[in-house]
């Protein structure tokens, strides 16, 4: 497996994680409260978004990073004015 799409599987595995289990323990908060179970209820949550939130992460963060990187070169198109120089 070429290296460059082994990092991208590999960040798009941990943001994804990451991110799921973040908002997982937020809206099982939200919609429960803290509930007698609350820790089963969030891991419940957490491993049904998981692939949702790999599969989302792996197709759309590469047009998120061009994207970004435009809207920097948009921001810094002033003369003598660069990215490194905030």
């Amino acid at each position: 497996m070429p290296r460059e799409l082994l990092q991208r599987l590999l960040f798009s595995l941990l943001m994804s994680g990451l991110m799921a289990f973040f908002i997982g323990a937020w809206v099982t908060f939200i919609n429960l409260g803290l509930v007698s179970g609350y820790i089963g209820y969030w891991m419940k949550a957490f491993f049904l978004a998981w692939p949702a939130g790999f599969i989302v992460v792996t197709l759309i963060a590469p047009t998120i990073q061009r994207i970004s990187q435009r809207l920097l070169v948009w921001c810094y198109t002033e003369p003598n004015k660069s990215i490194e120089k905030n």
